[in-house]
């Protein structure tokens, strides 16, 4: 279902095209006329207050929250935070870079609906914060799984990648050629590593 605001643009495209064909003489006259277009009127946008935002981070796991830190601080859309990278934020210039969303039914990263919707944003301390310590922590999760990567590779890929999965109960250690399983001392290894990491 559209959108009252979208119905409204596209029966002005369309009473526009009828006019010109009337001026034109194309049609005697337009039928575009006297249509009763909904409301679109927009609800007012109350943001929420500080305490609010507080509340709502403290109510979510900590993987979150810096998204709720900075779906706030920065005022984006769903599909502007979903798009973020990490090349977005410049922590030095205190500036974040909105060049992407992310699409809602494909998931991919897609240019913003309006060039005006491109622009640069100031960073707020408190969005820093947030997400630097994420980065710190993502950083420490992937020193944390160099010895799994590294394991993937004990192999011909991706047979120790199989046999991780099938460690996991993610599925059959079974594979047909032309992939091999990978072998006992491979899978011993893997099971050591991944057991150091979800250790730490």
């Amino acid at each position: 279902m559209l959108a009252p605001s979208t119905v409204r643009l596209l029966v002005g495209h369309l009473a526009a095209v009828y006019a010109s064909a009337a001026l034109d003489r194309l049609v005697t006259v337009s039928p575009v006329q006297r249509i009763k277009l909904p409301d679109a009127t927009q609800e007012r946008v109350v943001p929420l207050t500080i305490g609010e935002v507080e509340a709502l981070a403290d109510a979510v796991d900590d993987r979150n929250q810096a998204m709720i830190i900075t779906q706030a601080g920065l005022g984006l859309r769903l599909g502007e935070l979903l798009g973020l990278r990490v090349q977005d934020v410049n922590f030095l210039g205190r500036s974040v870079k909105i060049e992407f969303q992310r699409d809602r039914l494909t998931q991919t990263l897609v240019a913003p609906k309006t060039p005006r919707s491109r622009r640069t944003i100031p960073l707020p301390q408190v969005v820093a914060d947030a997400l630097a310590g994420r980065f710190v922590e993502a950083g420490k999760k992937q020193v944390a799984m160099f010895a799994v990567h590294k394991a993937m590779f004990l192999e011909a890929s991706p047979a120790p990648a199989k046999a991780a999965l099938s460690l996991k109960g993610r599925m059959s250690p079974s594979v047909r050629l032309p992939i091999v399983e990978a072998t006992a001392e491979c899978r011993a290894r893997l099971s050591a590593v991944m057991a150091e990491y979800e250790a730490s």
